[in-house]
Formats: C-alpha cells, sequence, structure tokens
C-alpha cells in the first residue's frame, strides 16, 4: 500500500504545472538552461544599455543624415510617389508629408465647378481625395540630399509623361544641421498649441451656455414671482 502511495505522489510530481514543483526542478538545471527557461516565461529580458561604441555609432549615422524641404506639393502627390521619384538621387529613409486643413478639404469638397445655386444648375462636388501641403524627406547621407536639392530646385518633376504632375517644378531645399527630431519636436508643439487652443473654445463655449441657462433660470424665477403677486391681487 504504501508503495502504491508513493507512484501515486511520484506521478503526481510529474504532472505538476509552474508552481512550486517546477521550481525545483529548475535547481538541478544548467545555468544555459536555466537563462533558457527564464526568457520563455519573461523573466531576464530587460533590453541592454548601449556600449560606447555602438552609441557613437549610432550618432555618427544620425548625423550623416540629411532633410530636404518640399515647400510645395502637386495634388495627388502621395509620399509613395514622393520617394519613388527622389530615390533616383540616393537612399531615402524617412518621408513626412503635411496634409491640407481638414477645413481646406471639405470647402474643396463642396466647391462649384459650373453651377449656380440661384438658376438651380446641377452641383459638382470637387476631388475628395487627400491632399498634402508640404513635406520633409530624409537622405541617409547628406551629401546626396545637398545634391538632390542643387539638381531639382525649379525643375519639372518627370516621370510618366501622363501623369498629373509631369509639369510641375520642385521647390526643394536642403536644411543644414536640421535633424529628425526637430521636426517631430516641432509638430509636437503645433498639436500642444492646438489641443490647447481647442480647449479655450470649449471652456469658453461652457462658459457662454452657463451663462444662457443661468439667465433662463433668473427669468423663470422672476416670472413665477410676478404671477404669484397677480394671482393674491
Amino acid at each position: 500500500m504504501d508503495d502504491a502511495h508513493d507512484a501515486d505522489r511520484r506521478e503526481a510530481g510529474g504532472r505538476a504545472g509552474p508552481g512550486l514543483g517546477e521550481e525545483k526542478s529548475v535547481e538541478g538545471l544548467s545555468s544555459g538552461r536555466k537563462r533558457n527557461l527564464e526568457k520563455r516565461d519573461g523573466r531576464g529580458t530587460a533590453p541592454k544599455a548601449l556600449s560606447k561604441k555602438a552609441l557613437k555609432r549610432f550618432t555618427a549615422r544620425q548625423k550623416a543624415k540629411g532633410i530636404v524641404y518640399l515647400s510645395r506639393l502637386p495634388p495627388n502627390m502621395k509620399p509613395q510617389k514622393v520617394r519613388h521619384l527622389l530615390s533616383d538621387y540616393g537612399e531615402i529613409g524617412r518621408v513626412y508629408l503635411a496634409a491640407e486643413d481638414a477645413g481646406v478639404r471639405a470647402l474643396r469638397r463642396e466647391t462649384w465647378k459650373g453651377g449656380d445655386e440661384r438658376d438651380g444648375s446641377k452641383k459638382a462636388k470637387g476631388s475628395s481625395g487627400k491632399r498634402y501641403t508640404e513635406g520633409w524627406v530624409e537622405f541617409i547621407d547628406k551629401k546626396e540630399a545637398k545634391i538632390a536639392a542643387q539638381l531639382l530646385n525649379g525643375e519639372p518633376m518627370g516621370g510618366k509623361k501622363r501623369a498629373s504632375h509631369y509639369y510641375d517644378l520642385w521647390c526643394i531645399k536642403y536644411l543644414p544641421k536640421f535633424e529628425w527630431d526637430h521636426l517631430t519636436e516641432e509638430l509636437n508643439h503645433q498639436r500642444a498649441v492646438l489641443e490647447s487652443k481647442m480647449a479655450a473654445e470649449v471652456a469658453a463655449a461652457n462658459r457662454e451656455r452657463d451663462f444662457y441657462l443661468s439667465r433662463v433660470d433668473k427669468a423663470k424665477a422672476v416670472a413665477s414671482i410676478i404671477e404669484r403677486r397677480s394671482a393674491k391681487e
């Protein structure tokens, strides 16, 4: 009977899931298998800090990059197309194009083309596609960025002859000592300013609403007093 109980206990120990039984079994493993088990369980996966040499190489790669600024983009020009056109002049990193204002886009979508509301002529909506107003393109090599800006500025964009942007001119400028982090900082600042402005407008609207409601309540109270006095008389 004792042997049967011992066998049951051994079998139960073999089936034991993660817990005390597994922790005891880890103690007998080699250090390499322990590390593998810790990685599998999500332990010991803290990111390693870059060494001085790796950090120096990373900083050098960042400083070797160059940014060009596109002050104007033709309609229907998308980030993929900008990357494709500029990739002939060097290796391209990141591309950011600023979309047009939402109000401008809504107005453009509702523009009249040859129609007049007064005479009941048919309304034709404008293009509803997304457009971009300006952009920044990162070259992996700043020398290639400088050369691209010098060669392209004021020149036709080219591409396929049937393309809508074929005769549009490049408006491109190299930005010396400009890094991609500067762009993200500026975008974050603009976003914060916009959110602050919206919050101020919402607060002003709430104050006007509260003032209006208070005036309405006051008018109701005055009307109630007048009604009671007239009833007594």
